[in-house]
């Protein structure tokens, strides 16, 4: 991975190993926080009208990836009734197994949407990881991007398109205004603009969240290498 200027070049094999990084770690890998996750994923997908199991997952999502449910604010009352049991039962009322099944980011901004409406709480990032990792776990695809503040804040370093590139407060304002859809499109830009497909890397939106987390949440940032 090179840095020139402003801005980070990098290729599929930086992905692979950014990846292979990732899956070795002790805490985040697959035999830390990442096996968790991807048994309670499984556990859904066995019985995907059931609740229990489905509150269970993103409990483990919001504790392994600190989304930070239990700092919600609960200002009114439809925000006093939110809690995970309610995702849940949300999320089987809306035909969640449907929707990361179909692949489409159109879908799961409909459900980030719907319960934004109904609790007026965004679940903007929580949302993406639910989708993303039920993708990745259960279907073995790529179809959803993660969003979180460290990608959020960094993403547009990794945009190397000369023309239109995204700013830094467009993954904020996408989150804002809980407009997935276009956060996810902006993901495949960016890797489509630095030559990478989807031959070159099957799940090249996964590893490129790896890449950019192994950058910054690791403390590498001062190390423009």
């Amino acid at each position: 991975m090179e840095f020139k200027n402003g801005r980070y070049y990098f290729d599929s094999g930086d992905l692979k190993k950014a990846a292979q990084t990732m899956e070795d770690d002790p805490i985040d890998g697959l035999k830390g926080n990442q096996e968790p996750i991807k048994r309670a994923c499984h556990d859904y997908w066995e019985n995907p009208q059931d609740k229990d199991l489905l509150a269970i997952l993103i409990c483990v999502i919001d504790s392994t990836n600190s989304t930070g449910l239990t700092r919600k604010k609960r200002g009114n009352e439809k925000q006093k009734e939110f809690g995970v049991m309610n995702i849940a039962s949300f999320c089987i009322k809306n035909d969640f197994i449907d929707s990361v099944k179909s692949g489409e980011a159109e879908k799961a901004e409909t459900m980030i949407q719907d319960f934004w409406s109904e609790y007026q709480i965004n679940l903007f990032s929580l949302f993406s990881k639910l989708f993303c990792y039920c993708d990745l776990f259960v279907f073995e695809r790529d179809n959803f991007s993660i969003y979180d503040s460290v990608v959020g804040q960094h993403l547009y370093l990794f945009d190397c398109r000369s023309s239109n590139p995204i700013l830094k407060s467009n993954p904020a304002r996408w989150r804002a205004n809980a407009s997935y859809s276009e956060y996810n499109s902006a993901i495949e830009d960016i890797l489509n603009g630095q030559g990478i497909s989807e031959e070159d890397d099957s799940f090249r939106r996964r590893h490129l969240d790896n890449l950019i987390w192994g950058k910054f949440a690791s403390g590498d940032e001062s190390s423009n290498q």
